[in-house]
């Protein structure tokens, strides 16, 4: 539940980015975190955000220890859930950051590029930082395919829920929701990852950047609006796939 409302607010960044409207935060996670944080109750659902997400962050702890009956409990999966783990975690602190922040003052802005064309430009510095950033940004782009390909096309996803809990419909409404939303994030990942072959190739880490970057680029190519678009709605919808996943999934 805590990650459907985290999308619901990053696709609700994207749409504003969309149409260019008056700025809020960049299109970042915490910049979702501090729109979740300015909503009526906003103390309180940003608590229950973050506790949502530390429980998200020790239940993939618990798999990459246990295995899952669902995802699998070989090494590979372990590894999977222990790298999920590490990144649940880091938005657990983001969430526990702009919480403190708002509880002295209004809490600060949302910027998530300095720092990632930062870490970029640290890797750069690296003996054959070059390479490794191409690399990295190869891997990203080709996770980024994968997803397309595997939960996309192919909706794996499905497998994680409990089919005989859903009506016909309802099992409907959430393939397409996964399916979207799934091509969404894939999308953003190909992104991201093309932009950091391209700070590679050009040894320029300003050329590097997260989903708020990916989606400032997207918008000044051919068919770009389009595509934003797509990635605005797939996201709203892959917040709504991760609510109904928290419903309908499957514990054996």
């Amino acid at each position: 539940m805590a990650k459907g409302g985290l999308y619901l607010s990053l696709g609700a960044l994207t749409v504003q980015s969309v149409f260019g409207g008056p700025g809020g935060e960049e299109t970042t996670t915490t910049g979702a975190i501090e729109q979740i944080a300015r909503q009526p109750f906003g103390q309180v659902l940003l608590v229950a955000l973050t506790i949502g997400l530390a429980s998200l962050t020790l239940w993939n702890v618990l798999l990459a220890a246990t295995g899952d009956p669902v995802e699998g409990s070989e090494r590979k999966d372990r590894v999977k859930f222990a790298a999920k783990a590490a990144i649940y975690a880091g938005v657990t602190l983001s969430s526990a950051r702009v919480l403190g922040d708002n509880r002295g003052r209004s809490g600060g802005g949302g910027g998530g590029s300095p720092g990632e064309q930062q870490a970029a430009a640290r890797l750069l510095d690296l003996p054959a930082g070059t390479f490794l950033t191409g690399l990295a940004g190869l891997a990203v782009a080709g996770f980024g395919l994968y997803v397309i390909y595997h939960h996309g096309l192919q909706k794996h996803f499905m497998k994680r829920l409990a089919h005989r809990d859903m009506s016909h419909e309802v099992e409907r409404a959430v393939g397409l929701a996964g399916r979207a939303g799934y091509t969404a994030k894939g999308l953003v990942f190909t992104t991201v990852g093309a932009l950091l072959v391209v700070a590679a190739l050009q040894h320029d880490a300003n050329q590097a950047g997260g989903l708020s970057a990916a989606l400032h680029t997207l918008a000044g190519v051919a068919w770009g609006r389009v595509l934003l678009w797509i990635i605005a709605f797939g996201l709203v919808l892959y917040g709504v796939f991760s609510l109904a996943e928290a419903r309908y999934r499957r514990t054996a």
